[in-house]
């Protein structure tokens, strides 16, 4: 008899049995042990994280002097980056989200920012892993198959969308815009555009930069932006296009990364 209400027991705990949703995956911040199911979009990943020391004056002061002795205040600089890779063990980790062109032809990682001047931390998106990185690779400016094509359900704050976009007066796409105030004579502000002609390729190697992460923390690197020297060796007494060409020179300077 003792059986039966046994089995009966059972019987009536499994009937009564709710079955638990919840995130399935061992890389999630929020993975859960207990849950029978997986829910659908419920799992939270750490943020990969740019840690930015800007640097655009000299000392207190505002105005600054380029190595022609001519003065100027950067006002605002804006570019792209993009492309970010992370390698844990040499395997390449890259971010969780992604957007696609019209038909989904192409599907890229969606790790398109603009880091501007006054930024000090740019997040990136969120990665499944955790532990020792070995180091961080990432581009300035965008790659040709982003430039190339148009994407769709692209949110309205999107650095991609149109009013997100860094653009010139045409409404082509630009690598940087760049606002600064020429002091000489007369005080002046000039609004400098430059478009994707080269590519630079930045590696942020482990050492100082990032410390083994456990599940669920932000992966943080850090690298120093040093806007002065975007205006090196470039006289500002030149036009808009001799200025703008003279700055692209220096490009490949003002990011400084361990």
């Amino acid at each position: 008899m003792s059986k039966y209400l046994f089995v009966l027991g059972i019987v009536l705990w499994l009937s009564c049995y709710t079955r638990k949703e919840g995130c399935l995956d061992t890389l999630a911040a929020n993975y859960d042990v207990s849950a029978d199911d997986a829910c659908t979009n419920c799992c939270l990943y750490p943020k990969l994280v740019l840690v930015v020391d800007p640097i655009f004056k000299d000392g207190k002061s505002d105005t600054i002097s380029n190595t022609l002795g001519q003065k100027f205040i950067i006002q605002d600089v804006r570019f792209y980056v993009s492309d970010f890779t992370l390698f844990q063990k040499q395997n390449p980790i890259k971010i969780n989200e992604v957007i696609g062109n019209l038909d989904n032809a192409l599907i890229v990682n969606n790790d398109m920012k603009i880091l501007r001047s006054a930024d000090s931390l740019l997040e990136i998106g969120s990665i499944k892993a955790y532990g020792k990185f070995d180091s961080l690779s990432f581009c300035l400016g965008l790659k040709d198959d982003v430039l190339n094509n148009s994407f769709v359900n692209l949110p309205t704050n999107h650095v991609l969308s149109e009013n997100g976009k860094l653009q010139n007066s045409d409404r082509q796409t630009a690598l940087m815009t760049l606002r600064f105030k020429r002091i000489l004579d007369k005080d002046s502000i000039f609004n400098i555009t430059i478009l994707h002609n080269n590519k630079w390729k930045y590696v942020v190697r482990d050492s100082e930069n990032v410390n083994t992460t456990l599940k669920g923390e932000s992966v943080k690197y850090k690298i120093q932006a040093d806007y002065r020297k975007l205006f090196q060796n470039v006289n500002l007494k030149s036009t808009k296009d001799s200025i703008s060409k003279a700055i692209e020179l220096n490009l490949n300077t003002f990011l400084i990364v361990k």
